[in-house]
């Protein structure tokens, strides 16, 4: 079964992940990459700003594990896209190394 999925770029151009070129396939696997940072990033300050407000030594540490998971695992690409896979096993395929400088 051939994939199918489509990838929309900025412009709002649909386009098969299958075609499209090694580089825009490199750079949009690093800008979700790249944007899953960032939402770690945010969450993990904003979760920080919680934890003199709650109340309850349960409530804190429910926070105070969240936020070590966070820390230590990041946020999954796939909730910025579920395309995160496909464009990431798209390029184990063409043999690419996206965290390599192109």
């Amino acid at each position: 079964m051939p994939n199918t999925k489509m990838w929309t770029t900025r412009t709002g151009e649909k386009i098969l992940i299958t075609d499209m070129t090694d580089l825009h396939i490199i750079n949009t696997i690093k800008m979700i990459e790249l944007m899953a940072e960032r939402w770690r990033f945010n969450a993990l300050a904003e979760g920080y700003s919680y934890l003199g407000q709650v109340h309850g030594e349960m409530a804190e540490l429910a926070i105070e594990n969240e936020l070590e998971d966070l820390a230590e695992y990041g946020v999954d690409p796939n909730i910025i896209t579920p395309l995160y896979d496909t464009l990431v096993n798209e390029a184990i395929k063409r043999g690419l190394d996206w965290n390599e400088n192109v």
